[in-house]
């Protein structure tokens, strides 16, 4: 399920009848290395990733635990991988992405005992002589206070960009959006863009509800 702007109505690119490409063009132009995505669980981050992958025609490695991130060999064989295409001139060389998922272990400051951010660092650094490299962390911390400030120091990061719930005229826009039927949703309160879009239907066999949207595993 790709991302549709009306999940996101809190982005606004003026001119633009797609906020999420013409944001991400930004970020690709640009000469940040970093995009931080941050909120949480459910509210629609994997699926912009996602999203900006499958609609910019981006190379992508996708690291989906710390434990990967952890290993030795990850982030020096992405940036070997990004040192043999630099016999290429830049207009062939395609985007590439390094993108972390539930990377609260990573990026967490160092006051509160990362001891992964320095090697990140170098990295973000590393990458800075390969114009077509970029970084994309999301995270379910609770507050950018949370986040290493060395990781958002300007120059370094594009932007800290915070993912929200959804108000009950917010949800409903979202279902309309990609041609679900309509929903009741309690007025004054709010819900994960994953709540707004799940549809749920009774498996015969196993007498289960197996959600259709969102990312919680099928039973």
């Amino acid at each position: 399920q790709l991302a549709h702007p009306a999940f996101y109505p809190w982005m606004v690119m003026p001119g633009s009848e797609d906020p999420l490409s013409a944001y991400f063009q930004e970020f690709l132009k640009s000469n940040a290395r970093v995009l931080i995505l941050i909120g949480p669980p459910g509210t629609g981050k994997s699926t912009m990733i996602r999203t900006m992958i499958a609609k910019n025609r981006v190379q992508a490695t996708i690291a989906y635990t710390a434990a990967t991130v952890q290993h030795p060999s990850f982030l020096k064989n992405f940036l070997r991988e990004q040192e043999d295409s630099d016999d290429l001139e830049d207009s062939a060389r395609p985007p590439a992405l390094l993108v972390m998922e539930d990377s609260d272990e990573v990026i967490r400051s160092r006051d509160l005992g990362n001891q992964l951010m320095a090697e990140f660092l170098n990295a973000a650094d590393g990458i800075a002589a390969n114009s077509h490299v970029k970084m994309v962390f999301s995270t379910n911390l609770k507050t950018a206070r949370d986040i290493d400030t060395a990781l958002m120091r300007p120059g370094r990061c594009f932007d800290l960009l915070s993912f929200r719930l959804l108000d009950a005229t917010q949800a409903l826009e979202a279902r309309r959006a990609i041609g679900l039927p309509d929903r009741v949703f309690e007025e004054g309160k709010t819900v994960t863009l994953s709540t707004a879009l799940n549809e749920t239907k009774l498996n015969a066999d196993e007498g289960i509800v197996s959600p259709r949207f969102g990312f919680a595993p099928r039973q």
